[in-house]
């Protein structure tokens, strides 16, 4: 903050530090804070696609949707290609329980960038939500196949299969983001829970002992040993 606020004194219309000190005020959940210099940075450049964005980010936050929408359209208009900003358009459609005007919008973005992992990822939660699981799966495996290491992806495919009693399927996933985390606690639990459910209790066992080695506070893998 300090050296942000030194180049303000220096040079008062360095539109990227007033950015900077918004996204620190940010970070920190001070988002009165961070709105003044959001503000700041589009005022002093009213093309300035990042400000926009953040202060489309904090309306999201506080659930003032409609605010959202209007600023991440602005963020839009300043950079038609600003994947980002029809990201975050969708995920406000999504809060909003609007979905297929979240859909369309994640799309924009992948029209735009084939390889953009997060709209691809959030289409595989949304169409989650509205039950189309084998779309679901085929989204996740897009965000994987772009990106090997996407535990999150990894994960939720692990969680589809395994919401499904497809326990096999659930377990390939699971191993395989242990392949690469071995620490990932969720994965260990969740093979825990699988054994669990194929009444396999003294190596269900096993790997909860296994999540609470590496977090001990981990509270899902204390209250399945009590299953």
């Amino acid at each position: 903050v300090l050296y942000y606020r030194k180049t303000l004194q220096i040079a008062p219309r360095y539109t990227n530090a007033y950015y900077n000190l918004g996204l620190l005020f940010y970070d920190q959940h001070q988002n009165d804070s961070a709105r003044y210099y959001f503000y700041n940075s589009i005022a002093i450049d009213p093309k300035f696609t990042n400000g926009y964005n953040g202060l489309g980010n904090i309306f999201k936050i506080e659930k003032h949707y409609d605010s959202a929408k209007r600023y991440f359209l602005k963020a839009i208009n300043t950079n038609p290609k600003f994947t980002n900003g029809y990201n975050n358009l969708g995920n406000t459609f999504m809060d909003a329980n609007q979905f297929d005007s979240a859909r369309l919008y994640y799309h924009y973005a992948i029209n735009i960038d084939s390889k953009f992992t997060l709209a691809y990822y959030n289409l595989g939660l949304l169409s989650f939500y509205q039950k189309q699981y084998d779309s679901s799966a085929i989204y996740y495996r897009t965000t994987f196949q772009i990106d090997p290491k996407n535990i999150n992806a990894l994960n939720n495919l692990g969680l589809l299969f395994y919401n499904q009693k497809q326990y096999d399927s659930a377990a390939v996933y699971f191993r395989k983001i242990l392949q690469i985390d071995p620490k990932y606690t969720n994965a260990v639990n969740n093979l825990g829970l699988i054994f669990y459910n194929e009444k396999h209790y003294d190596s269900a066992a096993v790997y909860f002992h296994k999540s609470l080695e590496i977090d001990p506070k981990y509270t899902n893998a204390l209250n399945n040993l009590g299953l």
